[in-house]
């Protein structure tokens, strides 16, 4: 509520208090009733404004979802609302019109950038996407494109962006999850520990593999689908030819 400097004198009648008003950020039509002599007024009539988020929010904003859909005073909204990942500052909401739409303030967004040489294992990056999309004012999904999954990893890369740090952080790929063929032949052999069509492991996971008596080379496994059979490749069947001539056995 806000009042008028007459209604701050002592004795002062209620209709001496007609300039009374809903205070900004609330709606309705102020009542003052008196109900002692020389008291004070009470006051009703006035309720806080309620507004809904927009329907899009800005970039620099977050809201969890399905919140302040409906008509919501300030109060319950608030705590629903922060700067998103890729933003700094503190949200803050402001409704001015009963049945009206939030209005968010508070939140900048911070422009990341891509560092080819720290992309962690698991991903590749497209150099030339990278140099076209993830400098100069960057739209993260867009820089997203230039990165896919590494051979034996799979999923979707996705980007981060880190405020304080002004550095995309990815993520999104994971190791392929594979079983060694059910039937294991020459020139491989397994000490067991490789997974199962039930139990599928990473390529990582995969320790008991080994060339089998006899060949050579070093067994390497690599994951063709989720869930899927190691490819492998590595170890060679041991070759050898006969000496040009046989050594003679000198008998005493």
């Amino acid at each position: 509520y806000v009042a008028g400097a007459e209604c701050a004198t002592s004795g002062a009648l209620v209709s001496a208090c007609s300039s009374t008003q809903c205070a900004s950020g609330y709606y309705g039509t102020p009542v003052l009733s008196c109900t002692s002599d020389l008291g004070s007024f009470r006051l009703s009539g006035c309720s806080a404004n309620q507004c809904t988020l927009p329907a899009t929010l800005p970039s620099a904003y977050y809201a969890r979802s399905g919140s302040c859909t409906s008509l919501t005073s300030l109060a319950d909204c608030q705590p629903h609302v922060s700067c998103a990942s890729a933003a700094q500052g503190t949200a803050t909401l402001r409704c001015a019109h009963n049945g009206g739409v939030f209005q968010l303030s508070g939140c900048t967004a911070v422009n990341c950038t891509l560092n080819p040489s720290v992309v962690p294992v698991g991903y590749t990056v497209n150099p030339r996407l990278a140099l076209l999309r993830c400098t100069g004012v960057v739209i993260r999904a867009m820089c997203a494109t230039a990165l896919s999954c590494a051979s034996d990893y799979m999923g979707t890369p996705v980007l981060s962006c880190n405020a304080s740090s002004g550095v995309f952080s990815v993520s999104g790929c994971s190791p392929m999850a594979c079983s060694l063929p059910g039937s294991l032949s020459a020139p491989y052999q397994s000490a067991g520990g490789c997974g199962s069509a039930v139990s599928p492991v990473a390529p990582s996971g995969c320790g008991g593999l080994s060339c089998a008596a006899g060949d050579n080379g070093g067994p390497v496994g690599g994951g063709r689908a989720h869930a899927g059979v190691f490819r492998l490749r590595g170890c060679a069947v041991s070759t050898c030819r006969l000496p040009p001539a046989f050594p003679q056995i000198r008998r005493e």
